[in-house]
């Protein structure tokens, strides 16, 4: 279903697409390049090392959310989920990065991909 939904994106936007996403496996990222051909396909895994900092984040996002055991799971379980797919997506030769400081993101993300970062 995602490749579908892609390549409607693709096909629409015909400049570019940025594909954001919290739990896109490793495993389909190799394969975008293939299933895109004529697209430049690049990934990239951004990852928060920091279980609290994840946490902080997540409580940051909704505002009047409380610290509940509820939500130290959910964020518990996340951080579990993203070391996975960061460890997956490392084993694939996929770039991982940590996702702070968001300041220097651009920069890093184009230093691993081997380009110039955009001003």
């Amino acid at each position: 279903a995602l490749d579908t939904v892609l390549d409607h994106e693709l096909e629409s936007r015909r400049k570019g697409l940025v594909l954001e996403g919290t739990w896109l496996p490793a495993e389909w990222m190799t394969r975008a390049p293939a299933r895109f051909p004529g697209a430049d396909c690049r990934a990239a895994v951004l990852f928060e090392e920091d279980p609290e900092a994840l946490l902080a984040a997540l409580l940051g996002r909704s505002p009047g959310r409380e610290q509940t055991p509820s939500a130290v799971t959910f964020a518990d379980w996340a951080w579990l989920i993203g070391l996975r797919l960061a460890t997956a997506a490392r084993d694939a030769g996929i770039p991982v990065l940590d996702s702070r400081p968001r300041e220097t993101l651009l920069d890093r993300l184009a230093g691993a991909f081997g380009i110039e970062a955009i001003a």
